[in-house]
């Protein structure tokens, strides 16, 4: 194996412009292996991120890692992965010692078929769940690719990473609940909690890989000409391709006003509250939000933090996020995103008026 290429391996986190990264690198897939990087758009093992997120990017690839770890835990404990990453510590310490070669025939396609693409190119995988799940799968393949492996992690500040949560859960039909009843439950769920805690995992992940190995950059940061952040040209830059021999397009995910995310959130409770062969289909509730997005009024960023709650929230990653500029990031510390000091949450509440020409137009579009 030429000791030139490497596996790089990006793994989020979310809500850090992943999809539109991973279309970016599909589309220019070609161009990538022209320079000497695969990014493979062709890998079937996509199922079960499909199911989390029917809008995912259908270009994330490496699910085949997820799909190992599954096979090793049913053919050790009979039990799914995710039930042990949360649920067993001890069977987790065990999955951790054991070569998940001699457990998962899709370990070992995919760890040779890896192995003689290494013969000629760099590897990008590049899959965001990955970041929310105990890294035991990196010692596999640390085991196989030792210093070869390069981890590429993006980090957004924990209170801009909540916001776009919710955001997100809103958009996509996920939850009904205000901001403030998110941030009092969103606590309870390990994987979620575990995804805000970045000290704990890159401290995993370089406990593993080295330090030397893991790649940690700040979401949103401006580049050395002050120019706005832009994930596609930064990954280009982290890796060692040229972003100028490809073709960019438009990003997947835009951001939408506070205004609308109020309109979706009040159209899912009402949707919620017909009888399911009432209620509509993906096709019209788009058309509902086609129409509803011709009332929203432009503006700039809306916040969902109140200032003191915001301040709050942070205390509890203040000593962590210093550890992190000292440890990863040079001494840079986590963008604030342009958010002014002290800046009050943008409220948006519907009148009853408002509310009830909604129902109206729901009727309108289901009849």
């Amino acid at each position: 194996m030429s000791g030139n290429h490497c596996l790089y391996l990006h793994i989020g986190t979310p809500k850090t412009g992943t999809s539109s990264l991973q279309e970016y690198l599909a589309a220019n897939s070609k161009a990538l292996e022209e320079q000497g990087f695969l990014f493979d758009t062709k890998e079937t093992l996509r199922d079960l991120i499909r199911d989390l997120d029917p809008d995912a990017s259908r270009y994330t690839n490496g699910s085949w890692i997820l799909k190992s770890m599954d096979e090793v835990a049913n053919n050790i404990f009979n039990r799914e992965f995710l039930y042990i990453a949360n649920m067993d510590i001890k069977a987790l310490s065990q999955m951790a010692e054991v070569d998940f070669s001699n457990y998962s025939s899709t370990f070992r396609r995919y760890i040779a078929s890896t192995e003689e693409l290494l013969e000629k190119q760099n590897v990008i995988l590049s899959n965001e769940i990955l970041w929310s799940i105990p890294p035991i799968y990196l010692k596999q393949l640390y085991l196989h690719f030792h210093e070869r492996i390069r981890v590429i992690v993006y980090l957004r500040r924990q209170d801009f990473l909540l916001e776009s949560f919710w955001n997100h859960a809103i958009r996509k039909s996920v939850t009904t609940v205000s901001f403030d009843g998110y941030i009092s439950i969103y606590g309870i769920f390990p994987n979620f909690k575990r995804t805000l805690q970045y000290r704990q995992t890159l401290d995993e992940i370089s406990g593993i890989i080295g330090r030397e190995n893991l790649i940690v950059r700040i979401y949103g940061a401006k580049d050395k000409e002050g120019n706005p952040f832009d994930i596609k040209k930064d990954f280009a830059g982290v890796v060692g391709f040229d972003y100028k021999k490809n073709i960019d397009r438009k990003n997947k995910n835009t951001r939408i006003t506070g205004q609308m995310i109020e309109y979706i959130r009040v159209l899912n409770s009402i949707i919620n509250e017909l009888p399911e062969d009432r209620r509509p289909s993906r096709e019209r509730r788009e058309k509902i939000l086609d129409i509803l997005s011709g009332f929203q009024k432009r503006s700039c960023r809306d916040l969902y933090f109140q200032p003191e709650d915001r301040q709050k929230f942070l205390s509890a990653y203040e000593e962590d996020n210093a550890y992190i500029a000292k440890t990863y990031l040079r001494g840079s510390t986590l963008s604030d995103e342009g958010v002014p000091e002290g800046a009050g949450a943008t409220v948006h509440t519907l009148t009853e008026e408002e509310i009830d020409r909604m129902r109206f137009l729901i009727a309108l579009v289901l009849s």
